[in-house]
């Protein structure tokens, strides 16, 4: 047996695949095995994969059609021979401690899973997510790192050692969009012990075809269920404190996916069918909801379970709103301005107004801009000002 079975669910991937591949095999600690999981792949993935294996007698491979991202982890954890489990995707990459992190503070802290933080990737830069606490947490007080700023670190099924054990009766829901979402959170209430690390070994790469970056689709709405199934789990456990935070994000999560689902292209039939599940989920939650939410909370809650139509035009309304605010403070500055200069045509006749141009560069806006000012000063001052301009290429 091996200590730990990494396991890559490889999809269309050819771009990146090497990439992920070779961090895992330049690890410091040797002592485990790769799970390539080809997923079906229609470009050249399922090819470097067997090039791998080829090389690496760590590297076992799997060729199977396509079933989605847990249906290719559910293929992994069932071949694995690790006593512990670490799930990495292919458009990703860790740092060569990554998985000697993971184990040293497993066995140091006789953690059943060890999370270490992350940063994200953009073809042009790095940026680092929120700093992890260093803490070894007790039975299901991990569960407090569910909800928050947290949340991007502690939902994903990567970034994570497991106890293999932990799986013994438990799988990735096949044909789910969140499907971490659905399963982290009971492995954590599985837990004796969770250990979080601030070590950032993780590089969490951000594409724009990636399964989360790609249009809005039906199957985005597996956020909401992923909190419908968690009250159902926290109810079930009387955990009352977890069970009122999720109450509070499921209405978030249905305020902001009704906003997204009015502006998709989807057909107005499953639109009026998601609005009448979350208006109905609310209306038999509202008691409770009412005794948590804070009162601009509640007036919105009121208008959605009047209609979701209410709601979206109160949105519409508080945008255009917001934008006007915008605009009426660029109009004080301005009508302060034109104030000022009045105010000194009439107290302060011989003071003197110096104007500074912007510099316009060729744009026509700017030059509009510049000519409209200096004829205001020119008509308040009774005075000629000296034009000058650049050419418009």
């Amino acid at each position: 047996m091996v200590k730990i079975s990494v396991i890559v669910p490889v999809y269309n991937v050819e771009k990146y695949l090497n990439r992920c591949v070779d961090s895992i095999l330049n690890q410091t600690l040797e002592d485990f095995e790769l799970i390539l999981v080809d997923d079906g792949s229609k470009d050249n993935s399922g090819n470097i994969c067997d090039e791998y294996m080829r090389k690496d007698r760590r590297v076992k491979v799997i060729h199977k059609e396509n079933g989605g991202l847990s249906d290719a982890r559910n293929s992994g954890i069932e071949i694995s021979t690790g006593e512990y489990l670490s799930f990495i995707d292919s458009d990703d990459w860790v740092e060569k401690e990554f998985l000697e992190t993971l184990y040293n503070n497993a066995i140091k802290y006789q953690a059943e899973i060890v999370i270490v933080n992350l940063h994200k990737v953009f073809d042009n830069k790095r940026e680092s997510v929120i700093p992890i606490n260093e803490v070894c947490c007790e039975g299901v007080s991990s569960l407090d790192y569910l909800y928050g700023q947290q949340s991007i670190y502690m939902n994903v099924a990567w970034n994570k050692l497991y106890k293999k054990s932990l799986f013994n009766e438990t799988r990735y829901p096949v044909g789910r969009l969140h499907e971490d979402g659905f399963t982290t959170y009971k492995l954590l209430g599985m837990c004796k012990r969770v250990y979080m690390s601030n070590s950032d070994l993780y590089c969490y790469y951000q594409r724009e075809n990636s399964i989360m970056n790609r249009t809005f689709s039906e199957k985005r709405i597996d956020e909401y269920f992923v909190y419908r199934e968690r009250r159902k789990y926290f109810s079930e456990r009387n955990l009352k404190e977890y069970f009122i935070e999720n109450e509070k994000t499921i209405l978030a999560c249905v305020f902001s996916l009704t906003l997204r689902i009015f502006e998709s292209d989807w057909s107005e039939l499953s639109k009026r069918k998601y609005y009448k599940i979350f208006r109905e989920d609310l209306k038999k939650n509202y008691k409770l909801l009412c005794g948590i939410i804070s009162k601009k909370q509640k007036l919105l809650l009121d208008m959605y379970l009047v209609s979701p139509h209410v709601y979206i035009f109160a949105c519409y309304i508080k945008d255009k709103l917001r934008k006007l605010r915008k605009k009426k403070r660029k109009f004080k500055v301005w009508t302060s301005f034109l104030f000022k200069c009045a105010f000194a045509k009439i107290f302060h006749k011989n003071k003197y107004v110096f104007y500074m141009m912007s510099p316009m560069g060729g744009n026509l806006g700017d030059q509009a801009l510049t000519v409209a000012t200096e004829n205001m000063l020119s008509n308040i001052y009774f005075i000629e000002m000296p034009a000058i301009y650049m050419p418009v290429y």
